[in-house]
């Protein structure tokens, strides 16, 4: 799990493969998904 700071909300991203990634983050409720899929230029081989 890795962690980026972004003003005052804390996210977590992990790698789902090579090319893909989620960005979340949670609290004692409920989890928030912002991202899941590529990351990187889809042009790149």
């Amino acid at each position: 799990m890795r962690q980026t700071d972004a003003q005052e909300s804390v996210r977590y991203f992990e790698r789902t493969s090579e090319k893909d990634r989620i960005v979340y983050k949670f609290d004692s409720t409920y989890i928030y998904i912002f991202a899941i899929g590529g990351h990187y230029d889809s042009s790149e081989s």
